[in-house]
Parts: C-alpha cells; structure tokens; sequence
C-alpha cells in the first residue's frame, strides 16, 4: 500500500495495484501537486511578511500635541516610524533637573500597537532628552535641565517597534 513521506510526496509499493498505468501515474502526480500547493500557500504568507507596504499613519495626536510627520512602514511584525511633533497645548513646567510629568504624545491606532515593551525610540531631536513607549503610545518624560516646555516647542522621535 502506498504511503506519504515527510514532504507529502507519495511513495510506491511493490503491492500497488492499479486496473491502468495512467491511474497509477496520476495516483504519484496528484500526492505531488497537493505539496507544492501546501508549499505555494507557505510561500505567500512568507512573502507578505517581507513585502513593505507604503507610509502609513501610525498615531494619533494626543491632547496638547499635533503631528507634522506622522508616517510608519510595516515589514512582517516590524514597524520602523518617524514622528514629529508640536506642543500645543499650555506649557509644560520643567524641574531643575530637567523631569517633567509623563507627557503622552501620540497614541497607536489599531494595527500599530506596538508588544508591551517592543517600541524602540531609535532617535530623538533636542530638547526632548527621554522618551518612552508603552503599547499605548509614545510619552515625553524629560527634557534638557534649564530647559522650558512652553507652547509650539517642537521634537520628533524615530524607531523600531515588534508589533502585537
């Protein structure tokens, strides 16, 4: 009796009995063309999970900010942004130290959230000294000590994040 091996391909038996040669023929040809279907279907999956898709916008500007740049491409799982950002909102006080309450810039829309703890700020332009991400969205934390906050202060930020 015939049998699939490992790969899907039919492998013949002395005890094969088929009433035509075609039969037995088609019988091989039809075990081999159901692999490369499997295959085939593997192959697409894999290949849209390396195929860049165009700009797209990741975020939403959070209360008190708005986004001049605002774009992402994804590749698989992988999101690599750019975000630049204006204060529009009241000023933000600065300690000596150059600590300011959590700030949220921009929040993830669906298809962008990010794995907790997956978001790489890459780079970040003065006077924003520290960033940090959730899987909620991007949060301004610090600032240069001596530095001010105040209206219309810009930044922009990029990176890497896993997506969920």
């Amino acid at each position: 009796m015939s049998t699939l091996d490992e790969n899907g391909i039919l492998q013949y038996e002395e005890s094969d009995a088929r009433d035509t040669f075609s039969e037995l023929l088609n019988m091989g040809q039809g075990a081999t063309s159901d692999a490369i279907s499997a295959d085939r279907g593997r192959l697409a999956a894999l290949e849209t999970l390396t195929t860049p898709g165009g700009l797209e916008a990741p975020c939403d500007a959070a209360a008190g900010f708005s986004l001049q740049v605002n774009t992402a491409i994804r590749l698989g799982k992988l999101m690599f942004y750019r975000i630049s950002w204006t204060r529009t909102g009241s000023a933000i006080t600065v300690q000596p130290d150059g600590n300011i309450p959590d700030t949220a810039i921009a929040t993830f829309k669906a298809g962008f959230v990010p794995v907790a703890g997956m978001l790489f700020p890459a780079s970040s332009v003065a006077p924003v000294a520290s960033y940090f991400a959730s899987n909620t969205g991007v949060w301004v934390s610090a600032v240069a000590p001596g530095s001010t906050f105040p209206t219309n202060t810009t930044g922009q930020f990029a990176g890497l994040a896993i997506l969920a």
